[in-house]
């Protein structure tokens, strides 16, 4: 189940460049954790990197293990619009994502 997620650009908010920067901080092996509002960008030095949506609990692979998974971000004219392939659970203080979707593949914005 995918759901989009919509925020205005009059926020300040550049999607697609933060995206890309937690990416880039996961490819070099850096720990990094950028809060935008509800949403929280982390990167760990495993090459990992995530995208949650903490209001909603919502959650998208951007990076795993160094290769950028496939995800995407549009541009709507005064608004992004983000999809989001997973809903996570907390469990026992964790983050627990379901398993990647077999199309999930390497790639970005709109491949």
């Amino acid at each position: 189940m995918r759901r989009t997620g919509v925020w205005n650009w009059e926020e300040g908010l550049d999607l697609p460049g933060e995206c890309e920067r937690i990416v880039r901080r996961a490819q070099a092996g850096q720990d990094s954790i950028v809060n935008l509002g509800c949403l929280m960008l982390v990167a760990l030095m495993s090459g990992d990197a995530f995208m949650f949506d903490l209001e909603d609990k919502l959650a998208c692979v951007l990076c795993r293990g160094g290769e950028r998974t496939r995800f995407n971000v549009q541009d709507w004219g005064k608004q992004w619009a983000f999809e989001w392939p997973s809903i996570y659970e907390q469990r026992g203080g964790r983050i627990w994502l379901p398993p990647c979707p077999p199309d999930a593949g390497a790639g970005g914005e709109d491949d």
